[in-house]
């Protein structure tokens, strides 16, 4: 069958080389040619992975049988995409929903889930005055922690809502009510029905302790039977409100004071090698193949096979010569799956995701001692 995918960086790489192992024929957009999954295509065609019309126009030529992205700013393209032709897939409503956080605060409140208080600033709105700090600041349309701040007090507030403003298409930011409390993701398949495959532990870290950056995820986190059936409950309630029927997804939920929020719902497989490495290897679920299934409307395999314990560690500059020590002491160990890292990288903030400069992942039958071996 024939699959089109689209974005051909890093992260997207491991689907393409997965679906090229399943059988499929692989035609891949992006704007870079030189990306490093082009490389990996059946077909590679240097189209911008958002540019939906000149995709419509490839996709009926090449008479495609799914389209898929693991990234957010193509989800819409796949959704018109999947729409246009009748694939399996996202609607276009629900695509958007999923792309821009005001509406998916929108949604939350309407369905009576829990969500923090906001406030929508569109490009020439100025910041109200009557806020509560400290408040958390974003573009409505961006991801990677692009553009995300923390604000303590008002002297701030125009400062961060200008650096948001810069990360959006649209010019538009969403000022959010600050939740302390534990964080998670979830990573879910929907094939009709949603399916929960695991709930990922993350440690987040960023400059002045005023940006969020994932620095840490574990799967599967450990929690209380009470705080799983509730975190449960919450993500499959969220996915139904906003109209997802065909897609994986990864959601971000906060725990506080016995509820859980959800923070985002992003309608792609979760990244920072969370669903290419750490699920698989903690759960056996493949999302990989999942995902390229539920595209091309084929039954997928849900059930987990595996209880183990995986984990990734990113290097940041603050780090770097520590988790290098540490990398370098855990080679030959038979738990650590794979790293890489960039001697060369002069990065010295940590604001986004791009910031990072290389992880290690590790595997273990032991929870403890997966922690010792991603501790620097």
């Amino acid at each position: 069958m024939k699959i089109l995918i689209l974005g051909a960086g890093p992260f997207q790489q491991p689907v393409i080389k997965r679906a090229n192992q399943l059988g499929h024929s692989t035609l891949v957009a992006d704007s870079n040619p030189d990306a490093p999954g082009m490389r990996d295509a059946e077909l590679a065609v240097p189209i911008s992975s958002t540019d939906t019309l000149a995709l419509l126009k490839l996709a009926e030529e090449q008479k495609i049988d799914g389209v898929l992205t693991t990234s957010d700013y193509p989800v819409k393209s796949v959704a018109r995409i999947s729409e246009y032709l009748g694939l399996r897939g996202l609607t276009v409503n629900a695509a958007e929903i999923c792309t821009n956080k005001f509406r998916q605060r929108e949604v939350l409140k309407r369905f009576d889930l829990p969500t923090p208080d906001y406030h929508r600033l569109q490009p020439s709105d100025e910041p109200p005055k009557s806020l509560k700090f400290p408040v958390i600041v974003k573009p409505i349309d961006s991801s990677a922690s692009r553009g995300v701040s923390k604000v303590l007090d008002l002297g701030d507030l125009n400062v961060a809502v200008e650096y948001a403003r810069s990360f959006s298409k649209l010019g538009e930011v969403i000022i959010e009510e600050y939740l302390e409390g534990q964080e998670f993701s979830v990573e879910v398949l929907v094939q009709e029905e949603p399916h929960i495959i695991a709930i990922t532990q993350k440690i987040t870290s960023g400059d002045q302790g005023k940006f969020f950056v994932e620095e840490c995820h574990v799967v599967p986190a450990i929690l209380e039977s009470s705080q799983d059936a509730m975190i449960r409950e919450c993500v499959t309630e969220a996915i139904r409100a906003a109209g997802i029927t065909h897609a994986a997804c990864h959601i971000e939920v906060m725990v506080k004071n016995s509820a859980a929020f959800i923070i985002e719902i992003a309608a792609r497989l979760g990244g920072d090698y969370i669903t290419s490495h750490l699920v698989p290897l903690a759960t056996g679920v493949d999302m990989l193949e999942a995902i390229i299934n539920i595209s091309l409307g084929l039954p997928i395999k849900s059930d987990v096979t595996l209880d183990r314990f995986a984990g990734v560690r990113f290097l940041t500059p603050k780090n770097y010569n520590l988790s290098i020590k540490k990398i370098n002491s855990l080679k030959g160990d038979k738990d650590l799956i794979t790293f890489d890292h960039n001697p060369n990288c002069d990065s010295e903030v940590l604001r986004t995701s791009f910031d990072r400069l290389g992880y290690w992942i590790c595997c273990s039958d032991d929870r403890q001692t997966l922690i010792e071996k991603l501790s620097y």
